[in-house]
């Protein structure tokens, strides 16, 4: 994501504005639910992926986990990156623990989790850990065991994959609740999402699953016509091709604010709640929170996700079609 509404300040400026979202992380993190709350809904899984890197998927995932906390949704944010991940870094945290600590059958579930700015909980994703159908079948068992324990008590598990189209993303994908597509107006961003979603359709068609083709979210774009466009060109090749219709869940403009909350390393939705970027966020978040119906901690209006974990493990053994 990068900038256009909001006015760039002076160096100066900049790092007042980076005093100021430190303290405000400070304080998002003494206010994280704790671990053992109860969950009334839920937890729904919403996997938040994309077909090519450099589409601001993560940034969009921090943003958007503090903007449903906001709303009153209990969210745990899992970074399921296993090479590179750096939700942790966006948020300005130093974990003690990363995925990898998952691995230990021992590993004492509280330490997966930290809270974030903003108040939801961040597990943070592994540094140069490798992919996960690589592992030990019983380091798998593991990991994804300390992983279902450790985000009980939320209404909403959003998933931040790797980009491309390796098993675990397809697998996040496939068993979520609900799935999310990031793309940009760039001609390859487009081409790799919509590459992305006829995989995981053929996929489903193939198992048998039943998978609700994902819904899209445009970042970057330069207007909203340029959103609709984009959208537009996706759902249509989608809806000619594989026969399923591809809704836009939501869209970011280029912003300002974006680039300066990850310089200052705090969600800009908290340094710049007024800002374009922020109010598109929170325009997702609420369309999310009805969608998943976590809004009205309703427990008989939508059953709970039960055997998400179960689900993937099954697929990233090699078995994702």
């Amino acid at each position: 994501m990068t900038a256009l509404r909001t006015n760039p300040g002076t160096a100066g400026a900049l790092d007042d504005q980076a005093a100021r979202l430190r303290a405000m992380a400070g304080a998002g993190r003494r206010q994280a639910w704790p671990i053992d709350a109860p969950a009334v809904v839920g937890p729904r899984i919403v996997t938040i992926t994309s077909g090519k890197g450099g589409v601001g998927k993560t940034s969009l995932a921090v943003n958007l986990a503090a903007a449903l906390a906001a709303r009153s949704v209990r969210t745990t944010l899992v970074d399921m990156d296993f090479g590179l991940a750096n939700a942790d870094v966006l948020c300005g945290l130093s974990p003690r623990a990363r995925l990898d600590a998952a691995l230990d059958p021992a590993c004492p579930i509280e330490e997966l989790a930290m809270a974030a700015p903003g108040g939801f909980r961040l597990i943070p994703g592994a540094v140069g850990m490798g992919r996960l159908p690589d592992l030990p079948e019983h380091q798998q068992v593991a990991l994804l065991r300390n992983l279902r324990a450790s985000v009980a008590g939320a209404d909403v598990v959003l998933l931040d994959t790797g980009a491309g189209m390796g098993q675990l993303v397809r697998a996040s994908a496939l068993c979520a609740d609900l799935t999310l597509v990031v793309v940009t107006p760039e001609p390859t961003s487009i081409a790799d999402a919509y590459a992305l979603i006829k995989t995981l359709c053929q996929s489903a068609r193939r198992m048998g699953t039943n998978f609700a083709p994902p819904q899209l979210v445009v970042n970057q774009a330069l207007s909203p016509q340029e959103a609709a466009e984009v959208a537009g060109r996706v759902s249509a090749v989608g809806a000619r091709f594989l026969g399923v219709q591809l809704p836009l869940a939501g869209a970011l403009m280029q912003d300002v604010a974006v680039p300066q909350g990850v310089r200052a390393r705090c969600p800009f939705v908290l340094g710049a709640p007024a800002s374009g970027a922020s109010l598109a966020v929170g325009q997702l978040a609420t369309h999310l929170a009805g969608v998943l119906q976590v809004a009205v901690r309703d427990a008989n209006r939508l059953p709970p996700a039960i055997g998400f974990w179960d689900r993937l493990a099954r697929l990233v053994g090699g078995r994702v079609g």
